[in-house]
């Protein structure tokens, strides 16, 4: 999971009539994070097309075709009862960055994080995959990574763990 929990997740993060909350941006339904209840429709139905689409081609060439594109598709094409399930929550809840600003995460300059219940911090990003590799993160203490956001969402999360615990 490429989501970074800074703190637990709110009780209140979708209405109580929605079934799913998913954050949204540039026409792209963000899947790093999804939040849904039990019997959701709109759930089910990616789930449904996940699995055949898994079934009809096991290595896949584009693995957003099973994430934001699938999600994109099947609420384009749901009748308005589905739609009526889905929440559209803040951008800022789970990508105060989105993909082509994850380099921010590990440059030296502040990003407000206070919106912010978690990170989707682009594990596949090239430059925070260098940033990873350079800093094992199993065998070097939090306390002497450098400077960036992604060591202070690191240091934030081990503390809310710490919370939860």
């Amino acid at each position: 999971m490429d989501v970074l929990f800074l703190k637990p997740l709110p009780l209140n993060l979708r209405d109580e009539r929605s079934r799913v909350a998913i954050c949204t941006y540039q026409n792209n339904f963000a899947t790093g994070f999804i939040d849904a209840s039990k019997r959701s429709l709109f759930l089910g139905r990616i789930l449904d097309r996940q699995y055949t689409s898994l079934i009809r081609e096991p290595v896949m060439r584009d693995y957003q075709r099973i994430g934001p594109t699938l999600c994109r598709q099947v609420y384009n094409e749901a009748h308005p009862f589905m739609r009526k399930e889905v929440e559209f929550i803040s951008r800022a809840t789970f990508y105060p960055l989105i993909s082509n600003e994850a380099h921010l995460y590990v440059a030296d300059n502040p990003i407000d994080l206070s919106d912010s219940v978690g990170i989707h911090w682009y594990n596949g990003h090239p430059s925070v995959r260098k940033w990873i590799r350079s800093y094992a993160l199993n065998s070097i203490s939090l306390s002497s990574l450098p400077k960036c956001c992604l060591s202070v969402a690191l240091k934030q999360s081990m503390g809310a763990a710490q919370d939860i615990m």
